[in-house]
């Protein structure tokens, strides 16, 4: 009896989402049909994964209400549930780093405590948060101006 092992992985800021399919078979040395069909079920699951097509991830695109490029810099807004909220983490000189705030699998930064601490309180209560971004092309990141 053939036994598939399904495993889905995530990276803790939601860029890495990946699954594999793992296929086991118990089949004689000349039952060359078994591993025939063993092939065709995950050709079936290739297919459609490569049949997806995700969308590109230069900025948000999951919940952006507006997204509007003004000299060059990207400006949006998501809402959304918090999925995960990061404090920054301080640097050699003693500085903070900037915390992040993970909603619908997009990646916002920030350097204002203010705004991660609106991110932590919205995700404790289940709230969505609203955040207006700009896209800081230099640092290939999304850079929070604001949030409600």
């Amino acid at each position: 009896m053939p036994s598939f092992l399904i495993k889905r992985s995530m990276s803790p800021d939601g860029k890495i989402d990946a699954t594999s399919v793992e296929v086991t078979i118990e089949a004689e040395l000349t039952d060359t049909q078994t591993v025939i069909d063993a092939i065709a079920l995950t050709d079936n699951f290739a297919n459609y994964v490569r049949e997806q097509t995700p969308a590109p991830r230069v900025f948000a695109t999951s919940n952006v209400g507006q997204v509007t490029s003004n000299g060059g810099q990207t400006e949006g807004t998501v809402s959304g549930v918090p999925a995960a909220v990061y404090d920054g983490e301080p640097g050699k000189s003693g500085k903070r780093g900037p915390g992040a705030v993970i909603i619908s699998g997009e990646k916002f930064k920030s350097f204002d405590t203010k705004h991660i601490q609106a991110a932590k309180d919205a995700k404790a209560n289940g709230k969505p948060l609203t955040v207006v971004f700009k896209r800081n092309e230099q640092w290939k990141s999304n850079d929070i101006v604001s949030v409600s």
